[in-house]
């Protein structure tokens, strides 16, 4: 039997078999596709299962046999777009539109649908839409099939107009059902979730006295799967969801080698994740570089091995810079990209949301390079404080959910003091809430802290509310409550109480589940150069149709940097050589070695409360603000607040980092050559205003030479080469070539620009400092009709190679700095 006949042939033999199935007659459904304003993304493929009836039920009729099953697709006038036989495989609508089916045994059908005429032209541009400015709505007519028991419906859209080629956000706002099938709504899809996680050497650094950043990933990883086990289940049971046991978790730990601990399935009851934690336990952890690269594309393998019917979603979690190779930077095409030599494994093509969770005190360069992944394939980010590693994980697993439909209700940080205490936490529960996770976890010396927090959620009547389930482990406690079975709609308060001897910070969030609302927020775009206006966009839904901007309103409250890390770190001169005994590369001892040590640069490098801003209200449902006080690049963060009737209130982080894009026309370059065919040159990137990108760049290089990409390595006086460093971190780079010719043409690209592009004769002999030119002297100067690099975006760098004037001032990379400061040792408790 062909595979093609499969869901035919299943139909029929539910049909034909006495006592196996009944036939209805005829059996509808619908749903509605939502039109959306650029640059946001529609709805472009729509997943629905199916589930058959396998035996009669009493009263039921059989009927007559029919000798072939079909099924109609009508549009929202009742227009016919086609009639098909119920066989696997793709079906084509009269609108372009295209339907596959597939039976999976007899009892269940799959149904995608791809959305092409929303497209212009989808064979050849699949990024631009038609212009069409309504909803869509299609109609099934099921004729000769066996009786829908069970059904649901996941709407997907691309990531941005710059990753439009899959669709892989998961939509949840304005898609609705307006007739729902026969049987019973299952809810969310089972999906798959991958914890790729740094287990590198550097996460033995302290959190606090006693306690490790990796004590504080095995809290994180634990609190996880306790949330992900109590959102399983369903009402007031206790148990898993039988519906939900196929859910998969899986664990890949990456230092200078990859450990996988593969993918377990939920189950009955969610235990088989446990052993994920146990595994974080084992003494010979953490240790080793950061080879994150190979750790996603474990990940990736190992998935695509399983045969999975469940959406994939990646939770990346590092805390410093990748030092083994293959590593993860920006691709020839612009997208974020697992390189090889002469190879780009495009992550973007993975159709897979990958959201990261870069841990450290600032937004330092390989934070951004993690904010562009997630951009590109529909995740999110947020930079982590080692002692924030807990809601971080939380925050992800309400993100990885989004299209379904949890938020977050609550996140707060408090400390219990010494001899413990009561901690009141107010939440509103309001009537569109079904259920509310509660996971308190807390840091410290486990042997002084252990078991030191306890959680209890009262109603608004002041009653303790019975609970659904609960889960306790290292430095956590969590529990649902269902409602109204737990208690009525209103103001309810988390109690957390502690009785330890020393002080505990600790951390609450409350998870609600909604019924009827829900808004995704966002930044939009995939790159912010600095000076640009950052778009803040809410999309926020009630019943599936677009909320009244009269009933439900959205705020912002920004914070931001003072001044540039980058800027601020080239202040500060010191020779710092990469610390390999602990995994860290020379930037990151430099900034940490900062950050403990000198208190007025810890001071100009944090985020400071800036402005509190309304969205304003653009139809359908959405909410924008274009933030423009953007000219000083960092780190970002907007909270954003929906409220709404009833005492609504939801709370949502973003952040985004401002860049400085260089370009070549303004980057400072000097250098001599070695020899024949050996050359060193020096250069400080800059933007167009003259802005430092800074030191900690190395991992986005990529070089050149004759349009031919050369590898890093290790000079030998052999053969074709590079090496780049950055001896003080102070944002000017040494570039040595060898093996290459004085005519040669060199393109370099560094944090996501082209910063040189010129033969390397003229870069020697024409040195740069633009330090004293004005804009109205850089838009003076004539472009050079030098090549592009190949497959270089236009406008990536802001223009081709100028032709610059001439002056050549020996020294200019040596400019003024804070003296030298010997490094402060530091705890790797």
């Amino acid at each position: 039997m062909t595979h093609r006949h499969a869901l035919f042939l299943s139909l029929l033999c539910c049909l034909l078999l006495p006592g196996l199935a009944s036939q209805a007659a005829e059996q509808t459904f619908a749903y509605k596709l939502p039109h959306v304003l650029a640059p946001a993304q529609p709805v472009s493929l729509v997943r629905v299962e199916l589930s058959l009836y396998d035996d009669f039920a009493p009263g039921q009729d059989v009927g007559g046999v029919v000798t072939g099953a079909r099924f109609t697709v009508r549009d929202g006038g009742g227009d016919e777009l086609g009639t098909f036989p119920a066989m696997d495989g793709a079906h084509t609508l009269s609108n372009g539109d295209q339907i596959t089916l597939r039976g999976v045994g007899t009892e269940t059908v799959f149904l995608r649908h791809h959305v092409y005429s929303l497209y212009a032209a989808p064979n050849t541009d699949p990024c631009a839409l038609n212009g069409s400015a309504t909803d869509s709505e299609y109609q099934y007519t099921l004729t000769g099939w066996t009786g829908i028991s069970t059904y649901r419906m996941t709407g997907y859209s691309a990531a941005s107009v710059d990753s439009c080629t899959c669709s892989k956000r998961r939509v949840k706002n304005g898609m609705n059902w307006t007739e729902v099938p026969p049987g019973d709504n299952l809810g969310r899809f089972p999906m798959d979730i991958a914890l790729v996680v740094d287990r590198s050497g550097s996460m033995s650094s302290s959190v606090t006295q006693g306690m490790s950043r990796w004590m504080g990933l095995r809290s994180a990883v634990a609190q996880f799967i306790a949330q992900w086990k109590l959102e399983g289940m369903p009402r007031q049971t206790g148990a898993v969801d039988p519906k939900l046991g196929t859910d998969r978790l899986g664990l890949f730990l990456f230092g200078s080698n990859v450990v996988s601990e593969g993918f377990r399935e939920r189950g009955l009851d969610g235990n088989e994740w446990n052993e994920f934690t146990d595994a974080l336990d084992r003494p010979e952890y953490p240790s080793g570089q950061t080879a994150m690269g190979a750790g996603l594309e474990a990940a990736f393998s190992e998935h695509s091995q399983l045969g999975s019917e469940n959406d994939l979603t990646v939770v990346l979690m590092t805390d410093g810079m990748q030092n083994v190779q293959p590593l993860v930077k920006q691709g020839l095409n612009g997208h974020m990209s697992i390189v090889y030599p002469g190879t780009d494994i495009d992550l973007t093509n993975k159709c897979t949301p990958i959201l990261t969770i870069p841990v450290g005190n600032v937004g330092a360069p390989w934070t951004e390079d993690l904010e562009r992944l997630s951009q590109q394939t529909a995740g999110t980010t947020q930079l982590t404080l080692p002692s924030q590693i807990g809601p971080s994980f939380i925050s992800s697993l309400v993100d990885a959910l989004k299209g379904n439909t949890p938020s977050l209700a609550l996140q707060e940080q408090r400390t219990m003091p010494p001899g413990g205490g009561t901690h009141l936490h107010p939440v509103t529960l309001d009537s569109s809430v079904e259920n509310a996770i509660v996971v308190l976890g807390w840091v410290g010396n486990p042997n002084l802290v252990e078991g030191a927090l306890s959680v209890r959620l009262l109603d608004p009547n002041g009653n303790e509310a019975p609970t659904v389930a609960n889960e306790d482990g290292f430095l956590f406690s969590a529990l649902r409550v269902d409602l109204p079975d737990s208690g009525p709609p209103g103001v309810w308060t988390v109690e957390v109480n502690g009785g330890a001897s020393v002080g505990v910070p600790y951390n609450v969030s409350v998870i609600a589940e909604e019924s009827v609302l829900d808004f995704v927020v966002r930044v939009v775009g995939e790159q912010h150069p600095a000076g640009e206006p950052l778009e803040v966009e809410a999309v926020v839904s009630v019943d599936g149709e677009p909320a009244d901007p009269g009933d439900y309103q959205v705020s912002v409250e920004v914070e931001g940097p003072v001044e540039s890390l980058g800027t601020v770190m080239s202040e500060y001169g010191g020779g710092y050589p990469d610390d390999l005994a602990n995994d860290r590369t020379a930037y990151e001892w430099k900034l940490d070695d900062l950050l403990e040590g000198d208190e007025d640069f810890a001071a100009r490098t944090a985020l400071y409360p800036r402005v509190e801003l309304p969205l304003t209200p653009v139809g359908g449902g959405r909410f924008q603000l274009p933030y423009t006080d953007t000219s000083i690049p960092g780190r970002y963060r907007f909270r954003v607040v929906v409220t709404g009737p009833d005492e609504l209130r939801r709370v949502e982080t973003l952040e985004a980092h401002v860049v400085v894009l260089p370009d070549v026309s303004a980057t400072a370059t000097g250098g001599e050559p070695e020899g024949d065919d050996r050359f060193v040159i020096h250069f400080t990137p800059r933007d167009l205003e003259y802005r430092r990108l800074g030191p900690g760049y190395e991992n986005t290089v990529r070089v050149f030479v004759d349009w031919q990409e050369l590898t890093p390595s290790t000079d030998t006086g052999e053969g074709v080469g590079y090496s780049l460093w950055d001896n003080e971190q102070m944002g000017t780079y040494t570039l040595r070539l060898w093996g290459v010719n004085y005519t040669a043409h060199l393109s370099v690209w560094m944090g996501g620009a082209v910063v040189l592009d010129n033969s390397i004769a003229f870069i020697l002999e024409n040195p740069q400092d633009l330090r004293n030119a004005t804009p109205a002297d850089q838009t003076a100067k004539q472009r050079s009709e030098a090549e592009p690099l190949p497959g270089r975006k236009c406008g990536a760098s802001g223009g081709l190679l100028g032709l610059f004037l001439a002056l050549p001032l020996l020294g200019w990379w040596r400019i003024p700095r804070k003296p030298y400061r010997a490094p402060h040792k530091r705890s790797t408790e």
